[in-house]
């Protein structure tokens, strides 16, 4: 008899070990949301195997039956697991993270568009006309993360600035490093984890299916697997098939 042991359950979701840890109090609430779809898959498997074991020690089945109760429990557990609430939450929650991301960077270097940010714009142009190249860089530089600054000067206004061309690919560059380097880099890290749950979820249910004697069909569906191996189907007696049958007018 087959057993999920805990190593193998261990590896289902094993990259959780490189998130922020649960037990850290600081630990955000997206990685929070992960662990526990990773526990809630294991907690299926540890169920399934349960269930599994007590079909497969079961002498008063026959093979059929085994088969059909085996695979009852497998495509429960495959369901429980794409269906898994706190697996749908995790990654809910993680999209909601990743879009508050990309809200904060665009909300830094946005293009003026009302009324109040155009002219905000327009006068720290003219104050950086006014200054040396030098000063100009410097002051950008110290100033790159108030309101205003970072839309004033990248993009295609850079040049009302003053800013040479060489002195707006700085300023993309300090604006990418300063003000995006954070999030850019917590993105990557979501995104990640994202990749990660789906993984977690398909080493699950890699366990659970031959196991359980079930298989995609051609239809991409999970269902109990054919005994049969490749070739013609198993063979039907015609003496069992209703009169007027092709088969068994064919004999």
């Amino acid at each position: 008899m087959a057993k999920f042991d805990e190593q193998q359950i261990g590896y289902v979701g094993g990259e959780s070990t490189t998130w922020p840890q649960m037990d850290d109090p600081n630990c955000p609430q997206p990685y929070r949301h992960a662990h526990r779809a990773v526990a809630a898959i294991r907690d299926v498997l540890r169920d399934s195997d349960v269930k599994l074991g007590a079909v497969e020690v079961n002498r008063d089945l026959a093979e059929y039956g085994r088969t059909r109760q085996l695979s009852e429990v497998g495509l429960s557990a495959i369901r429980r697991i794409d269906e898994a609430a706190p697996l749908n939450t995790a990654r809910e929650r993680i999209n909601h993270e990743l879009e508050a991301l990309d809200r904060q960077m665009a909300a830094h270097a946005k293009v003026p568009a009302s009324a109040a940010e155009i002219a905000l714009a327009s006068e720290i142009r003219s104050a950086l006309r006014g200054m040396s190249p030098g000063e100009r860089m410097r002051f950008i530089a110290a100033n790159l993360t108030r309101p205003g600054m970072a839309g004033a000067v990248s993009g295609d206004a850079a040049y009302l600035a003053g800013l040479s061309e060489s002195e707006a690919g700085e300023v993309r560059t300090k604006i990418a490093t300063t003000l995006y380097a954070p999030q850019v880099a917590e993105k990557e890290r979501l995104q990640l984890v994202l990749r990660q749950l789906t993984i977690t979820a398909n080493r699950a249910i890699g366990l659970v299916a031959p196991r359980s004697r079930v298989a995609r069909n051609i239809h991409g569906e999970w269902a109990t697997k054919p005994a049969h191996g490749p070739g013609p189907g198993p063979r039907v007696d015609p003496a069992l098939l209703p009169p007027g049958s092709f088969i068994r007018a064919a004999r």
